[in-house]
C-alpha cells in the first residue's frame, strides 16, 4: 500500500511580517513527516531577491527543496520575481515541474508531477467501475502543453471565485483529455504499460489497419480467392507504413533511455536487459473473483484451487452410477495435492 502524501497550500500577504512567518513555519515543518510532503503557494518572498538566503535556509534546514526557479510574477513597471513556489521533502519522486507561460492575473500558474505508489487494493473496482488510468508519456506531455496554452489563452479569467473555478475546471478537463486513457485501448496487447513507445495515435492506427483488413476479407469469395486487389494493396501499404512507424517509435524510445543513462553503467545494462527481455515484468495478472478485481498471487491461486477441488467433489456426487454393469469408482480428492503444488509455485 502506498504511503500517504500531505499536500498544503500557502498564501503569505506581501505586507506580512517575515519574522512571524519564519517562526510559524519552523514550528509547522517540525511537526510534518520527514517525507511525502508538498507545500505550494504564493509566498510573496522573491527567490531571486535579497532575502533569498534566509528564505531558502528555512526550508533547506528541514529537508525541503524548491521546485520552481524561474520568474513566476511579471507586472508592468516591476522586476520579474519568483514568489510562487512548490517545496517538497521527497525530491526523488519529482518527475517534472515548471510554470506555464500564460498569466493568471500577474502570476504564472506553477505545476509539478510526482511519481508515487498507490494502493494495490482494487476491491472497490468492478467490471462496471474501472479505476481511471493516466498515461504521462512524453507525447501526452507535449500535447498537454499545447492544449493548456491554447485554452488558457482563450479563457476569460477574473480575480474572484468564479474565475478560479473556471481556471480549475480548465486544468482538470485538459488533464483528462490529454492523459486519461481509453479503457478499450488499455485492453490492447500493445498497450503502453507493456510497450511505452505505443502512443494513442499508433493504437488508433492499429485499429484502422484491422478495419482495412476486414474490408479486404469481405471481398474474398470462392470465385475471387485473392479478393479485391486494390483493397488489399491499400491494406498492405498501410500495414507496411505502420510497421515502420512503430519500429521508429521503439528506436526513439530506447535511444532516449540510453541518453538518460549515459555515464551510468548500471542504468545502461538495465536498458539493455529490458531490450533483451531479461527483466521481470511489474505487471501482475489480475482476475475477477466474486465481482472483485484481484491481483494478489496467493488469492488467485487459492481461487483456482477451490475451483478445481469443487469439480472433483461435484463429480464424486454422481460417480457411483452403474452403467451397463460397470461400477464407476469415485474420484480421489486432490485438494491436499493441489495445495502443496500451488504453495511450491508461489
Amino acid at each position: 500500500m502506498g504511503e500517504p502524501v500531505i499536500i498544503g497550500v500557502v498564501y503569505r500577504p506581501p505586507s506580512g511580517n517575515l519574522t512571524n512567518f519564519y517562526s510559524y513555519y519552523d514550528d509547522l515543518l517540525e511537526k510534518l513527516p520527514s517525507s511525502n510532503v508538498i507545500i505550494s503557494g504564493d509566498f510573496n518572498i522573491n527567490l531571486h531577491g535579497s532575502v533569498k538566503s534566509e528564505y531558502e535556509d528555512k526550508f533547506f534546514g528541514h529537508g525541503y527543496t524548491p521546485l520552481i526557479s524561474i520568474a513566476t510574477h511579471l507586472k508592468p513597471g516591476c522586476t520579474p520575481s519568483c514568489i510562487d513556489n512548490i517545496f517538497t521533502n521527497s525530491y526523488e519522486n519529482v518527475k517534472v515541474s515548471g510554470a506555464c507561460e500564460n498569466q493568471v492575473s500577474h502570476h504564472f500558474p506553477i505545476f509539478c508531477f510526482f511519481k508515487y505508489r498507490y494502493s494495490n487494493d482494487k476491491s472497490h473496482c468492478t467490471v462496471d467501475n474501472v479505476c481511471p488510468k493516466y498515461d504521462y508519456c512524453e507525447t501526452n506531455l507535449i500535447k498537454f502543453k499545447h492544449v493548456i496554452e491554447s485554452r488558457l489563452e482563450n479563457l476569460s479569467l477574473s480575480i474572484d471565485e468564479t474565475g478560479f473555478s473556471n481556471f480549475s475546471d480548465c486544468i482538470k478537463t485538459s488533464i483528462n483529455d490529454c492523459f486519461l486513457t481509453d479503457p478499450e485501448m488499455m485492453k490492447s496487447r500493445r498497450n503502453r504499460l507493456i510497450n511505452p513507445w505505443i502512443t494513442s495515435g499508433i493504437i488508433a492506427s492499429i485499429k484502422r489497419k484491422g478495419f482495412l483488413y476486414k474490408q479486404w476479407k469481405k471481398t474474398v469469395t470462392k470465385h475471387a480467392k485473392e479478393g479485391d486487389l486494390s483493397v488489399y494493396t491499400k491494406y498492405k501499404n498501410y500495414r507496411r507504413n505502420l510497421k515502420y512507424i512503430i519500429s521508429n517509435a521503439k528506436k526513439s524510445h530506447y535511444a532516449q533511455k540510453f541518453e538518460q543513462a549515459k555515464g551510468n553503467s548500471k542504468m545502461t545494462w538495465k536498458v539493455i536487459n529490458e531490450i533483451r527481455g531479461k527483466t521481470k515484468s511489474s505487471n501482475k495478472p489480475s482476475f475477477i473473483i466474486n465481482s472483485k478485481l484481484v491481483n494478489d498471487r496467493r488469492d488467485i491461486a487459492n481461487a483456482f484451487n477451490q475451483y478445481f477441488v469443487s469439480i472433483a467433489v461435484n463429480m464424486n456426487k454422481n460417480a457411483n452410477i452403474d452403467t451397463d454393469g460397470i461400477n464407476i469408482l469415485p474420484l480421489r480428492d486432490n485438494s491436499k495435492y493441489l495445495d502443496k503444488r500451488i504453495e511450491e509455485s508461489i
